[in-house]
């Protein structure tokens, strides 16, 4: 009897779900092939070199830069298709009944960053310069920004009957998913943040530092095999590289927006033959939040190495920082390889993964010399620090790529 029952509770939650009511042919058709591997092959197809060249010669937000055709090439494909089925199809394909929410959420997050290739330079508008917010047109695209992707977020809640709003920061767009009777943020970070503990964008604002122990949103640019080059060309030009806490709070953000956040929530509604899928009909809360001083992340430079027998003579130049509060290097020396590289799309999971040091950690300024016990092979990684850490040491810092030694 116990196994029989133990059989049912395990095909009940292993079962993938399969939308069941009176579709018409072409939602039949197209819910045979809607797949998150699908949607993530159309993501693909945007970080190829070429691609990612050819955005760098546009500057933000840029109209002549989306192929507008495409765009309508799509809705016309999709013309017909059930958006909500599609939508409550994507949650259960990567969730079973006994999971916890944090659980869920974090499966869709990781599947949905890697359907929507995040544009450096440009978003999916229309010429009218109202931005594409359709689920499916997005999915089908496999671009977009923060804006986006926070708004799949949102309808795939409302389709698996969550509450959702949308929220804006300082420098970003996110989702909020209510459960357990409470706003939960859902947000790239959170696919690192195996606590448990998802504040709400108010909660976190009491204790904004928490959120800087994950990755910020925009790492998986630093993750593509194709345009990684080309990319950090660019970064080490013009951007900087900010933690997530002055992603949400900081204060030359919210100064624009009248040190407010604000939430907006979809008005209910048949939103399956509406263009923009209800996006264009909301309500607006706001709120007034505490800003932070910004914080930017000093810029890793490249290190330099003398060999002399078992001893090491390293060199740096001091760190760029935009904000001019560099503090130190912190270098990791392990006789075993990380076993990971910026160059490998995959990698982007081993992020948060503890860099090797069983050799030591050490901090030096511009100059460091490292005895080593023994001839053989030695690997390095290292970080470039600011204040910011000190008062924050857990908080996430780009590692460098590791450097590998051979000492005879």
């Amino acid at each position: 009897m116990i196994t029989k029952l133990l059989l049912i509770i395990w095909a009940v939650n292993s079962f993938i779900y399969y939308p069941i009511g009176n579709f018409n042919d072409k939602t039949t058709e197209y819910l045979k092939t809607a797949s998150w591997a699908k949607y993530q092959a159309n993501a693909e197809q945007w970080q190829t070199p070429e691609k990612v060249s050819e955005e760098s010669k546009y500057g933000e937000y840029p109209k002549d830069a989306v192929d507008y055709e495409i765009i309508y090439q799509i809705e016309r494909k999709l013309d017909g298709v059930s958006r909500l089925a599609v939508l409550k199809k994507l949650f259960w394909e990567v969730n079973n009944h006994l999971m916890t929410n944090e659980e869920k959420w974090r499966n869709v997050l990781i599947n949905l960053n890697q359907a929507i290739y995040h544009h450096l330079f440009q978003q999916p508008v229309y010429e009218e310069n109202i931005i594409v917010s359709d689920p499916l047109v997005l999915l089908e695209l496999g671009n977009g920004r923060c804006g986006h992707f926070s708004r799949i977020i949102i309808d795939i809640a409302l389709a698996n009957d969550y509450d959702a709003r949308l929220v804006q920061v300082a420098h970003h767009v996110v989702a909020e998913v209510y459960w357990d009777n409470k706003w939960h943020l859902v947000d790239i970070p959170f696919i690192f943040n195996f606590s448990n503990q998802w504040p709400s964008i108010e909660e976190l604002s009491f204790q904004p530092n928490e959120i800087d122990y994950y990755p910020p949103f925009y790492a998986n640019y630093f993750f593509d095999s194709e345009s990684n080059k080309i990319f950090h060309e660019y970064l080490n030009k013009k951007w900087d590289l900010i933690n997530n806490s002055s992603t949400y709070f900081g204060s030359e953000g919210l100064e624009v927006l009248n040190n407010q956040i604000s939430y907006w929530y979809k008005i209910a509604g048949d939103w399956q033959n509406d263009k923009y899928y209800g996006w264009q009909k909301l309500t607006t809360e706001y709120v007034n939040i505490k800003s932070l001083l910004e914080s930017r992340m000093p810029n890793i430079e490249q290190l330099g190495f003398v060999i002399n027998r078992h001893k090491i003579k390293i060199q740096a130049s001091k760190a760029f920082d935009p904000d001019n509060d560099f503090w130190k290097y912190e270098l990791y020396l392990s006789d075993y390889s990380r076993d990971w590289t910026y160059k490998e799309k995959e990698d982007f999971k081993k992020l948060f993964d503890p860099i090797p040091h069983n050799l030591g950690i050490y901090t030096f300024d511009q100059e460091l010399e490292i005895d080593l016990p023994s001839p053989g092979e030695y690997y390095m990684t290292y970080f470039a620090k600011d204040n910011y850490a000190k008062e924050n040491p857990q908080a996430f810092y780009f590692p460098s790529e590791e450097i590998k030694l051979e000492v005879k």
